[in-house]
């Protein structure tokens, strides 16, 4: 769209009524800021977080040293013993007594490790992108049902301007009965408007109370009709050509990129597989006091040990095979889920670009249906008082007049919504 086109779009999209905006009016901005802040899923998913963090600790702790300390106390009944003329000789004590402590290290593990933990550290990182998800979807949600919530509060407004109409016509009507220069036709004519317009407006506030509530528990605090919403919804014109959205999308959606991820992680866990049964060089040492040894069995005396073990898998009975055609499987299955993410967000994209122009050439037709509806509605007032045209008339042209503002009510809220819808579908943050 041109400069022409953002300025034709931004009168098209003034708002219905206009109202200066009050200190304490409950913006689009601050509503989705309440969700993000409070909402429980973004506390679970602040967990999952911290949970992938913890894992990679836990990763990486393989190659850390493991010290133990170890105590314990043994009677022994009986036990061998020499007899010597006066003397008795025993070859252990009755009361045993050890203490120490015992050190364990890897000291080369080749290439075990490595990718398990490169593999923890990449899900912490998915961990993250699930998290910003969240955070998008939660904010879509809180756009859709914040604008459901403006629309229905302005056709109640628009219902109520057209009671009031009709309150007037009703009144006029009953004049001209009286005066003979109307029907009982006519009179019950506009009972019947004013019957279905109170029936409508009964059914519009029954539904603000259920959005008003739902966007209360949504953004955890109370919105009542009280309290007013943002009315004044800034246009934000879509400059970009479908080509460079679709390439937005694939380098920032984070379904994209997570599915990325989803690869990298399965490949080193395929390359962790391979690995799974690779020698291990193993360092381990104690050190520590007991008693036992001869000739003074009671003594405790002090006593170490080191040494290495080289462990080398002979023979694995097929698993490292298995789980190597495993974790290829898997890896497989990840690259054909991102070329299907891609192909869906290739039709959201499309999809919502082209209802986008849509709702914006809609606005631009019912914005001028409204301006006629208007002026016809203003001339059948002036014809209706000249005598020149019927009750029936007058009604028609104040429905048609009400029927018309509500569409271009509802096009306006359509294409905030789906403004946010297409950002969302490039990847464009809206929280």
């Amino acid at each position: 769209m041109g400069k022409s086109i953002y300025i034709a779009t931004l009168i098209a999209c003034a708002p219905v009524f206009a109202s200066a905006q009050q200190a304490d009016t409950l913006t689009l901005r601050e509503t989705i800021s309440r969700v993000i802040n409070t909402y429980p899923t973004v506390k679970q998913a602040d967990e999952a977080v911290k949970s992938a963090g913890y894992q990679v600790k836990m990763a990486r702790a393989a190659l850390l040293p493991v010290l133990n300390a170890s105590a314990s106390y043994m009677r022994v009944e009986p036990v061998a013993t020499v007899h010597f003329g006066d003397m008795d000789l025993s070859f252990e004590p009755n009361n045993n007594y050890q203490a120490g402590v015992s050190l364990t290290q890897l000291l080369y593990d080749f290439g075990k490790n490595r990718p398990k933990i490169e593999a923890a550290r990449q899900k912490e990182e998915l961990a993250e992108m699930q998290k910003l998800e969240l955070y998008q979807n939660l904010a879509l949600n809180t756009v859709q049902m914040y604008y459901l919530n403006s629309f229905t509060r302005e056709a109640i407004r628009i219902k109520r301007q057209q009671l009031s109409d009709y309150d007037e016509m009703l009144r006029q009507a009953e004049v001209r009965a009286k005066s003979g220069s109307a029907t009982s036709f006519d009179l019950l004519n506009t009972q019947v408007g004013q019957s279905g317009v109170k029936t409508q407006l009964t059914e519009l506030v029954a539904t603000l109370n259920i959005q008003q509530r739902q966007l209360s528990i949504l953004a955890d605090t109370v919105v009542l009709e009280s309290v007013p919403l943002s009315t004044h919804f800034e246009v934000q014109p879509n400059l970009m050509g479908l080509e460079n959205l679709l390439n937005t999308a694939y380098a920032n959606r984070p379904e994209v990129q997570m599915a990325s991820k989803q690869i990298a992680i399965a490949r080193l866990e395929e390359s962790a597989a391979r690995r799974a049964y690779n020698p291990s060089l193993d360092l381990s040492a104690s050190a520590g006091g007991k008693n036992g040894y001869p000739i003074h069995l009671d003594r405790m005396k002090l006593n170490y040990n080191a040494g290495v073990t080289l462990s080398i898998p002979l023979y694995e009975g097929g698993r490292r095979k298995q789980t190597v055609s495993l974790a290829q499987s898997a890896a497989n299955n990840a690259i054909f889920q991102k070329e299907l993410i891609e192909k869906q967000v290739h039709q959201q994209v499309s999809d919502i670009y082209y209802t986008l122009e849509s709702d914006y050439n809609k606005m631009l037709q019912l914005q001028q249906q409204v301006n006629l509806a208007r002026q016809a509605y203003q001339q059948a007032k002036v014809n209706y008082a000249a005598g020149t045209i019927t009750n029936l008339e007058l009604l028609t042209s104040s429905t048609s007049l009400a029927d018309s503002e509500l569409q271009l009510l509802q096009s306006r809220i359509n294409y905030q919504i789906d403004y946010h819808k297409l950002q969302v579908s490039i990847g464009t943050p809206i929280w």
